[in-house]
């Protein structure tokens, strides 16, 4: 009897224990299937109806506006071209589109990774509160309709960093409006930044070879003329430089010229909002072969000095034009390689190169006249002035005495020359031996995930390769350089 009551006793809890291990299964692993995957899934359904995008961030506003032009889409007209974004805080100037395709198509690809709090007051720990606080790494993006209706709101954010952390962390979380639901994300944003970081920079792009003389002008009327070398391209040398005067580098001159090979912009400001004063600081005008001129203006007005271009034309004697297309067209014969059995008959290669020409012909657009360009750049920058970064002004800004050697540099450098000691020895060099392998492997390329928002107002830095454009300490010259930072940033979503 005490050995069935045993028994009884033994299912019991065996029965017991088997019903509280299906009672309390832990659930699995895997997240639901409407947890994880896109967090905006049907942004990519109304691009086509995005107007407007409104961003906050670290106390900054910038509204972009779309602006569809009147006339059709054509052949010849891109979609970039038939939808215009400008920026609103800056009087309407058309902003950098790619930019905009790039915050656009980055929402529309944001994943979904993991659900953190629903509890309004911890959107804080995860710098999901407010973002038009300067201290805040909240960045709040709202998409409205042509009606200004609200399309989607979407806020990102990080954690502040934790400074017993031996890892930083580089998490985005996310919030849509309408949803109490925080994220764990996963995607790729542009830079927010103020609404300068949204213009469109570029004013001017035109081929050094085509400059034949820059004339610098200033308000005390020291006039200065950078002119081209005869029979030589991208070469250049003062007007009135002496036989006994030389320059303080070799590469001063052509910094001067390269300014109108890419001329960018820092602000823009509507130029009747500005009061000009009377005489200006600063007139610099570049003319090319075929006779455009582009004319800078410059004048400070309260802190800043502002810029003003026009474009004009000049007449060119056709014998100017023919001898300029004479000396570009005509390459030196190379004499170093043996004629060999080998060679194509001439008719052959009279042949190929009639063909070849043909073709650049189909494929190259038509070159535009002088007075066509001139046109076309008056209009895009009639009413506006610029800004720009103020080592390229001061690029522009030269006197006649920051470009040629003083005779007390020229008889230091004498000095230094005839002092130098003489190195005999066999394989010397004038300096410590470079550790090639390690030059080599400083050098090398390093993959690493770009984060999400970066962390400074600078164009694609951070956790990335970038390329940054710089200037010489000494010749003031536009060099481009690489950057890798393998810290990833977690100041600014």
């Amino acid at each position: 009897m005490s050995n069935h009551k045993t028994l009884i006793i033994f299912a019991l809890i065996t029965f017991g224990v088997l019903l509280a291990a299906i009672v309390f299964q832990p659930a699995s692993v895997t997240p639901p299937s409407n947890i994880t995957g896109l967090l905006l899934p049907k942004l990519g359904q109304k691009l086509d109806s995005i107007y407007k995008i409104k961003i906050v961030h670290a106390g900054d506003v910038v509204t972009l506006q779309r602006q569809v032009t009147d006339e059709p889409q054509g052949q010849s007209q891109t979609q970039d071209q038939s939808q215009i974004w400008t920026v609103v805080e800056k009087s309407l100037y058309p902003a950098k589109n790619t930019k905009i395709r790039e915050l656009l198509f980055g929402l529309v690809h944001i994943k979904r990774l993991e659900p953190k709090t629903k509890n309004p007051k911890n959107y804080s720990i995860l710098g999901l509160t407010e973002p038009d606080k300067k201290t805040s790494k909240a960045g709040q993006i709202q998409l409205l309709d042509k009606a200004d209706r609200l399309i989607t709101q979407v806020t990102l954010g990080r954690r502040e960093p934790d400074p017993n952390a031996t890892t930083p962390r580089n998490d985005l979380y996310a919030l849509v409006k309408g949803d109490p639901q925080s994220w764990l994300v996963l995607g790729r944003l542009p830079t927010l930044g103020a609404p300068g970081a949204w213009l469109q920079p570029n004013l001017l792009e035109i081929d050094t070879k085509r400059i034949t003389k820059v004339t610098i002008i200033h308000k005390d009327n020291e006039t200065i003329q950078v002119i081209s070398k005869p029979d030589a391209l991208d070469q250049f040398t003062l007007n009135d430089l002496k036989a006994e005067e030389s320059l303080q580098s070799d590469y001063i001159l052509k910094d001067i010229v390269d300014r109108f090979s890419k001329l960018q912009l820092e602000d823009v400001q509507l130029a009747r909002d500005l009061k000009w004063p009377e005489a200006l600081d600063l007139q610099v005008k570049a003319q090319t072969k075929d006779g455009l001129v582009i004319t800078i203006a410059a004048a400070k007005v309260g802190e800043h000095t502002w810029l003003r271009l026009t474009a004009t034309t000049v007449p060119i004697p056709a014998t100017d034009l023919t001898k300029d297309s004479k000396a570009i067209d005509s390459k030196p014969t190379d004499t170093s390689k043996p004629q060999t059995s080998k060679q194509a008959p001439v008719a052959n290669k009279a042949e190929s190169t009639a063909q070849a020409r043909i073709q650049s012909k189909a494929t190259k657009p038509p070159k535009k006249s002088p007075q066509q360009e001139a046109k076309e750049l008056n209009a895009r920058w009639k009413g506006w002035a610029y800004k720009l970064a103020d080592w390229a002004y001061q690029t522009l800004n030269k006197r006649r005495s920051d470009l040629i050697k003083s005779d007390t540099e020229e008889a230091s450098e004498t000095s230094d020359a005839s002092d130098a000691p003489i190195n005999n020895d066999v394989g010397a060099t004038d300096g410590a031996a470079i550790d090639i392998e390690t030059e080599l492997d400083a050098g090398a390329p390093t993959d690493i995930e770009m984060p999400i928002i970066p962390d400074t107002e600078e164009i694609d830095t951070n956790t990335e390769a970038t390329e940054d454009i710089k200037t010489d300490p000494d010749t003031k010259s536009n060099t481009k350089t690489t950057t890798v930072t393998a810290t990833p940033t977690t100041d600014r979503p």
